[in-house]
């Protein structure tokens, strides 16, 4: 089994619990298991944000001196996760 990694920036300025949720649950809509969430913010600003996955993970990592979000979801399971769906829901849902 390997592992896939797909990774996307999106130019925003959503607030950290509007991205915190909306990571959340775009996960769950592309079908992944979700076992466990965090996040740490940092000082002065940005933060980062993360999911568990039976499957793997997925993050997301923003850095408010550029309204730029990093985001990560790593696959390395055969169960099937819609990737497309993953980034379209997520980016619907920080708008």
């Amino acid at each position: 089994m390997k592992l896939e990694i797909h990774t996307k920036e999106i130019i925003t300025n959503a607030s950290e619990a509007k991205l915190y949720n909306a990571l959340i649950e775009a996960t769950n809509i592309a079908g992944a298991t979700v076992y466990q969430t965090g996040k740490h913010s940092f000082y002065p600003a940005g933060f980062t944000a993360f999911v568990i996955l039976g499957e793997s993970h997925s993050s997301l990592h923003y850095f408010y001196e550029d309204q730029s979000v990093f985001v990560e979801l790593a696959i390395s399971s055969r169960k099937y996760i819609n990737v497309d769906k993953f980034f379209v829901e997520l980016e619907r849902l920080i708008q």
